[in-house]
């Protein structure tokens, strides 16, 4: 059976050694070393973590102690004392054997033996003392370096015998202070000599200090005793208090004697005798009580090749190949790689092996059944009680939010340290339970001293010593500063994994629906263990899908009523995995509360009903109950709330803010509600007397709007769930209403307004002025929303309540008084009257209305004022709209002749006079009679954008009014401007670069529906003429980029922009990128724009709404379009076979896109021919051939391939005189698509209403 290869991962487990050792034992055995090595290596492989990021572990690294005889000795001091890795010294033990044992004193075996009695050994001990002295210079060391280290981290020991008293000895790399131990000065290659020179191999080694010195195999060939021999003295001088965690010991396979009958066999047998203890000195260590003990708890492995090492002699170095196939036939047994792993493992963790007699006080227990790892709590906890060294107590605080995991956790450190120390856990939650524990705890200690793991559970009060609280004033006063953490909710992975850990499969469907329901749930949950364990047994409790009650959770008002099962782990006897709910532990700090900090529970109060984050915490001061604390003592009621971590404090630039879990502000709202209105009242009050009034797009507040609305938006919620109803709440819900419908929330805006307006009608019916500011907000919103037909209802009673009372300026020279003239009120809801009729093309009222607004001064030197001018404007537009162009056009070129007064100063403000010029330059374009100006039309638009780019900027809605009013007469007629593109161009740069300036920053005005809708229209321009090809390429990647400045700077991310963002540009730049031939890209692009889409359409109902996509064939058919584009854009990669298998993958959809756009063969046929057609186009250019416009000629009868080639491989070069040129053609940038093909596409595309390109890329 072949042997396991899963492997533990990572190579340590903390930052610190671990306290327990691990000892590294080497047999002897001459160039058999090599197997030992192998062994080592597979060990160190299965060490390593499979991701292939992380190196292999040097043994000096891992080991704290290797011991090694004769070769073993070698191998250890190049493992230990030279830092080397296994490969670095298996490179090095072939290269020492050869030159060590490849030069024999005498070649022949007769002439060896006779040898050896004449001088005294086969081989010269000179050579492994040169080739030791050549490796250490080889590594930047002294040849002569010492071989003892200062405090080294890996000890190396090697065994010597002296070889006249044939007692065996130990040279180390350390000073041993024990008091029976001698320490001898060598140099590293002297004891490498001394532990290697093998009787009748090599003569005896003399150091410097006059020991003489012989193979220490000679009576510990196997140096497992010493090794731990050594462990016990140095226990008691170096390693106190560290135990054995894991010992290693390698042999080089077991020995075999044979029978020699002559005398010179019997000296040759006597040495071969120093192996055969080896396997003899590991049975019985293995059969001694501390043996048994370490191999019992996995603290001790023997490797050794049992077969086929044996029949070789020490000195055959040549036989490597054997050697190797002997040992991986070894390992690959499975019992043998089963004790790989198992040692790997010690060797990661040799802590976890240490074994202590657990002497229980109270139920330890262990975490529930279904408790999910949460690695960044239990690695720290792990690493800080077991790589501990020293005299002093540990004390570390997890604190954090009930139901967040704490108690979870301690149950997890105190099921791992069981084993290795006394677990003793004390109940802190309630006095009695303390005193009773902390009793026996008392007992206990007397009678059972020790290492000992307490674990103090629930602590809350001062009073009381905790492990786990809800306080985090104990890290840092009860505990070290450092010795502590936060425990916070779970990621969204440990959270799902926890939730379909505990549903039973039949309740799960498994399907993607599913698990993004599963995620909702989660979040909804506010990630909290407790809340999700809680959830799960609801579902169980219901028996109902995951799914459905996802679905339910998020419609319910009352969260904990959803939760109302508690979680039950019936598969523990642990109680305190027993009934558990978030509700039940929340309640208990709540009570306190209650009893410690009324003004707590009434701050807790009213931040249930603002918001759950984002709070500010001068906001709180402001309320009556707290106005007249000082300071100091608003921090004390505030603190009491964090010392139950049920508030969170933050701050951004500064400006402190309050937070508080999801479902604990959910918990204190349920416990609020039983009492709310004082709160919301009070709320409404507060909000509604600081919350700014938007009045125009110049408007600075909107950073406090944005801070005030989301709790603004919670307490009309909360009043609405009641039906309760004050007068300070239509205050607050009118200014929010002129904020959402400023920033572009315009549906919840209309809502809001609606509301206001009814209930202020409730409380103040003789109010009309007062009820029309109201009505005014309302009129704004529903105009945002493009319901015009509603707002005309609010506008003529608007218009009817108003007074028809006379101008402050009617008493001018010539007029008459008698005349009635419009109260500003009226007049405003006449403006909007004809606004709204005009938008719904209702043109012959609004003119009739426009006519009604102009002021009764004809035929005095007033008539021409800024309001008649402005009114004769409207009134002209309106007759444009309406069809009637020619009227409307001596209208404008009467309001132009006289917008100037005999000063030549404008009568209007600057920005009405640019509207003027707009409504002349549309007529003259678009006055429908034929006798317009074209290029003067354009000239009126060109000027208004060159002074409002130069002017406002693109902080201005009206810049880009007039930008689109430009690039979009050069769109519908191209031909009519040569220019066209250049101009477009110019800009598409401007307004991208200006959006891009340093220092621009997003303000309040560029945010309002006006400014967004005109901004979108820009990009839908941009994105046109980017597609059609006509941006240089020069300029292409930095515009693209200016383009999502501009996403991220000025267009809100919210409901249609980000979908249209991820299916229009990621596809626009696929199919631009296939026209430029970088066919790779394109489809990277490409698969973007699909995923988008498919996530869009994955949304079901609740989806956002996207132009283009208005029905289910809408959406089919897109899909097909952006699957046709990948196909093609995979088929010009030169990768037609993987195009065919998408089409084959994809076949129902790409059968409807081939009859759009063509098949896929035909498509590479035409890729073809415009590859042919370049080159020929190319030819003739060098030829003299001049392309002409004859419709029968070449250069015409081509044009289609020469327009798309063109794009691909770049314009054609006219040579200049005497200039050779030579036509290369790429065949990989084959891709393209014709101008034509292109606008034929756009229409096909505007029939079918997509938001999508048919693959001509």
């Amino acid at each position: 059976m072949p042997a396991p290869s899963h492997a533990p991962q990572g190579p340590s487990r903390g930052a610190g050694r671990p306290r327990s050792l691990r000892v590294l034992s080497l047999d002897g055995g001459g160039v058999k070393g090599y197997s030992t090595l192998l062994i080592l290596k597979r060990i160190f492989e299965a060490l390593t973590p499979e991701d292939g990021k992380s190196p292999e572990p040097k043994p000096c690294d891992v080991f704290d102690l290797i011991v090694g005889t004769s070769t073993g000795g070698l191998i250890a001091i190049m493992l230990g004392r030279l830092h080397m890795s296994i490969d670095e010294c298996l490179r090095e033990y072939e290269k020492t054997s050869a030159v060590v044992f490849g030069n024999p004193v005498a070649q022949n075996p007769i002439g060896k033996l006779f040898k050896k009695v004449a001088t005294g050994s086969f081989y010269d001990v000179a050579l492994l003392e040169g080739a030791i002295r050549d490796l250490l210079v080889q590594r930047g060391r002294s040849a002569d370096e010492l071989f003892w280290e200062e405090d080294p981290q890996c000890r190396v020991m090697v065994c010597v015998t002296r070889s006249i008293t044939s007692k065996v000895d130990v040279i180390r790399n350390y000073t041993s202070r024990h008091p029976t131990q001698q320490n001898y000065k060598c140099a590293i290659w002297e004891a490498a000599a001394a532990t290697a020179a093998a009787p009748m191999f090599f003569r005896s080694v003399t150091l410097k200090t006059g020991e003489e010195w012989v193979d220490g195999a000679m009576r510990r060939n196997n140096p497992i005793n010493e090794a731990m021999n050594e462990v016990n003295r140095e226990s008691e001088r170096g390693w106190e208090g560290r135990a054995i965690g894991c010992t290693v010991s390698i042999g080089t396979g077991v020995a075999q004697v044979r029978e020699v009958s002559n005398s010179a066999g019997a000296l040759v047998k006597s040495v071969v005798k120093i192996m055969t203890d080896s396997e003899d000195v590991a049975d019985a260590f293995l059969g001694s009580s501390f043996g048994q003990q370490l191999e019992r708890s996995h603290r001790y492995f023997r490797f050794n090749v049992p077969q086929g090492l044996q029949a070789l002699k020490l000195d055959e170095w040549r036989e490597t190949k054997r050697m190797n196939a002997f040992t991986m036939e070894y390992l690959s047994k499975y019992e043998t790689g089963k004790s790989v792993v198992t040692c790997a493992k010690s060797l990661l963790d040799p802590d976890a092996a240490i074994p202590v007699v657990t002497r229980k006080l109270t139920l330890r227990g262990s975490p529930c059944v279904n408790f999910i790892d949460r690695a960044a709590y239990t690695n720290v906890l792990k690493d800080f009680f077991w790589t501990y060294v020293g005299d002093t107590s540990q004390i570390f605080v997890l604190w954090g939010l009930g139901g967040v995991g704490k108690t979870q956790l301690a149950l997890k450190l105190a099921d791992t340290m069981s084993q290795r120390v006394s677990v003793i856990w004390i109940r802190a939650d309630q006095s009695n339970n303390f005193k009773l524990d902390y009793s026996k705890t008392r007992d206990y200690l007397e009678h059972h001293p020790g290492d000992w793991l307490l674990i103090l559970d629930n602590a809350d009060d001062m009073t009381a010593i905790l492990v786990t609280t809800r306080d985090p004033r104990f890290q840092g006063d009860f505990g070290a500063p450092d010795d502590g953490m936060n425990v916070v909710p779970m990621d969204d992975e440990q959270s799902v994994k926890l939730l379909l850990k505990l549903i039973p499969a039949r309740l799960q469907n498994g399907d993607d629906e599913e698990s993004e329901r599963a995620t909702e749930l989660v979040d909804l949950l506010g990630n909290l263990p407790l809340a999700i364990a809680q959830a799960a047994a609801n579902i169980i409790d219901q028996q109902v899908s995951l799914s459905e009650y996802a679905a339910a959770f998020r419609e319910a008002t009352d969260k904990f009523e959803a939760l109302k099962a508690a979680t039950h782990d019936r598969r523990t006897r642990d109680p305190r995995n027993a009934v558990q709910s978030v509700a039940l532990t929340w309640q208990i700090s709540f009570e306190r509360l209650e009893q410690s900090s009324p003004l707590s529970v009434t701050l807790l109060g009213y931040l249930a009903c603002l918001h759950w984050d984002s709070v500010p915490r001068d906001l709180l001061r402001q309320f009556p109950e707290f106005a007249a604390l000082s300071d100091i003592e608003f921090r004390n009621v505030l603190a009491r709330l964090m010392q139950l971590s049920l508030v969170e404090e933050y701050a951004v630039d500064d400006w402190p803010q309050l937070r508080m879990h999801p479902m604990t502000h959910e918990y204190a709202w349920k416990r609020t509600k039983e009492d709310p209105a004082a709160f919301i009242t009070g709320c409404f009050r507060l909000l509604g007397a600081i919350f700014p009034l938007v009045s125009g797009e110049d408007d600075n507040t909107w950073q406090l709007c944005s801070y005030l609305a989301s709790h603004a938006m919670r307490v009309v919620g909360l009043a609405q769930s009641l039906a309760l109803q004050s007068e300070s709440q239509p205050g607050l819900m009118h200014v929010l209403a002129l904020y959402l419908n400023a920033f572009g929330n315009v549906h919840v805006a209309c809502q809001m307004a609606s509301e206001a307006l009814e209930m202020a009608e409730h409380f103040w019916p003789d109010q009309p002025s007062l009820l029309n500011n109201f009505r005014w907000t309302k009129i704004q919103c529903f105009t945002n929303a493009q319901r015009f037909e509603e707002s005309l209802v609010d506008i003529d009673t608007w218009a009817e309540t108003a007074d028809l009372t006379l101008d402050a300026d009617a008493d001018v020279a010539g007029s008459s008084a008698s005349v009635p003239r419009l109260s500003g009120q009226k007049r405003a809801a006449l403006n909007q009257k004809y606004s709204a009729l005009k938008e719904l093309r209702r043109f012959d009222e609004a003119h009739l209305l426009s006519k009604q607004l102009e002021p009764p001064t004809e035929g005095t030197e007033n008539e021409w004022t800024a309001m008649a001018l402005i009114t004769k404007h409207n009134s002209a537009h309106a007759l444009h709209r309406g069809g009637r162009s020619r009227e409307a056009r001596v209208v404008v070129d009467e309001v132009l002749r006289n917008v100037r007064g005999p000063d030549g100063e404008l009568r209007v403000n600057r920005r009405e006079y640019l509207a003027f010029l707009n409504l002349k330059a549309d007529l003259l374009l678009r006055g429908g009679d034929g006798t317009g100006d074209m290029n003067e039309g354009l000239a009126l638009f060109k000027q208004v954008y060159d002074e409002q780019i130069a002017t406002t900027g693109v902080v201005d809605s009206d810049t880009w009014i007039a930008a689109n009013n430009v690039v979009n007469t050069l769109a519908d007629a191209p031909d009519a401007f040569p220019d066209s593109a250049q101009t477009s161009a110019r800009i598409f740069v401007e307004m991208l670069t200006a959006c891009a300036a340093p220092g621009m920053k997003q303000l309040r005005n560029q945010d309002s529906g006006k400014f967004q809708r005109h901004v979108r229209v820009f990009l839908i321009h941009f994105d046109e003429f980017f597609r059609t090809g006509r941006v240089p390429a020069a300029e292409s990647d930095r515009l693209l980029h200016l383009r999502e400045t501009l996403m991220n700077k000025f267009l809100l991310q919210t409901d249609v922009t980000v979908f249209v963002e991820t299916f229009s540009v990621h596809n626009t730049r696929g199919v631009h990128l296939q026209q430029r031939g970088r066919a790779a890209e394109a489809e990277i692009c490409h698969r973007d724009a699909m995923k988008g889409l498919v996530e869009w359409g994955a949304m079901g109902a609740d989806r956002p709404p996207v132009p283009g996509l208005n029905s289910a064939k809408d959406y089919e058919e897109t899909v097909a379009t952006y699957h046709y584009n990948i196909m093609l854009a995979i088929a010009r990669q030169g990768r037609l076979e993987h195009a065919r298998a998408y089409r084959e993958e994809n076949k129902r959809s790409l059968e409807f896109a081939e009859t759009c756009w063509g098949p896929l063969e035909v498509r590479m046929q035409t890729d073809e021919m415009d590859k042919l057609v370049h080159a020929e186009a190319q030819k003739r250019l060098l030829d003299g051939d001049v392309p002409s416009d004859d419709p029968e000629g070449w250069w015409m009868q081509h044009d289609v391939h020469l327009s798309r080639s063109k794009m691909r491989y770049g314009v054609l070069k006219v040579p200049k005189a005497g200039e050779n040129m030579v036509v290369v053609v790429d065949d990989k940038e084959i891709n393209n698509a014709s101008v034509q093909e292109e606008r034929e596409l756009e229409k096909q595309q505007q029939e079918r209403r997509l938001v999508a390109d048919g693959g001509n890329g």
